[in-house]
């Protein structure tokens, strides 16, 4: 009789364990979706980079604050580890020649949001810069401007010029993303910019 007990006995330690597991599992789920699972999960992601990403920007705002992070790429052939950062992340297909790439910063905040800033220079004293802000599940983008509305052939943009910097941006939305171009360079070209972003 022994071995039949011993065996039953593990029977119910097993389920019991694997009932253990299970709602753990499933506590744990929930929990992820709380505002204190998802800032742990944030700050572990934040820690992870910081050991092991060689990419690593500990304060790209330089202001000390512990709810963001971000990622600085210096070479262009590097833009796909870029996306696998950011998976929404667009880059221009198209670049007028003459044009460098000069560097991509990605920030992550607590909050969900993540932004981004492309940056091409043309003999290091013209720039071009491409803004993406990524929001969050529950965040609205809006324009930040009002302005006029151009259909290009793949895409409607905002066309904006500030009269104080005399400088031109188009604005275009995609899903959650909101990408903002503007820079030292011709219409025309800006536009081409726009309208190749994958």
């Amino acid at each position: 009789m022994k071995p039949h007990t011993s065996s039953r006995r593990r029977s119910r330690t097993l389920a019991l364990v694997l009932l253990t597991a299970i709602l753990l599992s499933c506590g744990l789920t929930w929990w992820l979706h709380t505002p204190s699972g998802q800032a742990a999960g944030f700050y572990l992601e934040k820690t992870r980079y910081r050991l092991f990403s060689p990419y690593y920007l500990p304060d790209p705002l330089e202001n000390g604050r512990s709810d963001v992070f971000g990622l600085r790429f210096e070479e262009e052939g590097d833009l796909e580890k870029a996306k696998q950062f950011m998976p929404e992340m667009m880059v221009p297909g198209y670049i007028p020649e003459g044009w460098a790439f000069q560097n991509l910063e990605i920030v992550k905040w607590l909050n969900g949001k993540t932004t981004l800033k492309l940056s091409y220079s043309y003999d290091k004293t013209q720039m071009i810069s491409i803004n993406e802000i990524l929001a969050s599940d529950h965040e609205v983008i809006k324009f930040f401007q009002e302005g006029e509305t151009i259909q290009l052939l793949n895409r409607k943009v905002n066309r904006l010029f500030d009269p104080v910097t005399e400088t031109l941006s188009l604005e275009f939305y995609q899903e959650q993303l909101m990408v903002i171009i503007s820079g030292e360079i011709d219409e025309e070209n800006l536009k081409m910019i726009a309208d190749d972003m994958k």
